[in-house]
């Protein structure tokens, strides 16, 4: 809040926080906006093997 209270050039944190309040339905459309942007568990990392088994087979030794 700090940083953006001084980006906004605002003396008072209390007058930046009116910026950081979303209610239920701001969260769901803000949500669904990057919806299609993100894999469905986010910590799951992408497989750039996918399509790639056989040369994965063969540098593990495997084929």
């Amino acid at each position: 809040m700090s940083y953006i209270k001084d980006f906004l050039g605002h003396s008072n944190i209390m007058t930046t926080s009116i910026y950081a309040y979303a209610d239920d339905e701001d969260i769901r459309k803000a949500l669904e906006a990057v919806k299609d942007n993100f894999p469905s568990n986010p910590n799951r990392k992408e497989k750039k093997w996918k399509g790639k088994e056989a040369d994965l087979l063969k540098y593990c030794g495997l084929e």
